[in-house]
């Protein structure tokens, strides 16, 4: 029982690992795309939704679809780091409660 639980989340961390790489690579030709466009903007701008909507878009109209492409890949990311996390911390206790 233990060993195939282990299994499950090493194949859940692999999974999850190779798709938050793909989100990263993702990232960073949107970002590419942002800076040869031209915009210029602070993160923090770009993660809060209403200083995106009142700020940023306003000051580049022209190039709304990149700036939204890069935010929507951004955030994913974030997400998947944090299940990555959540289950380095899962495999963690895995190994401390069952391994003796």
């Amino acid at each position: 029982m233990e060993d195939t639980l282990l299994y499950v989340v090493i194949a859940c961390f692999a999974a999850m690992l190779i798709l938050n790489i793909y989100f990263r690579l993702k990232v960073m030709r949107s970002y590419r795309k942002m800076v040869q466009a031209g915009v210029e903007a602070r993160a923090r701008d770009l993660l809060i939704k209403e200083t995106l909507e009142t700020k940023v878009i306003p000051a580049y109209p022209d190039q709304e679809d990149i700036i939204r492409e890069f935010v929507g890949y951004l955030k994913n990311g974030f997400r998947m780091t944090s299940v990555l996390l959540g289950l380095v911390i899962l495999f963690g206790y895995i190994l401390m409660k069952f391994k003796n």
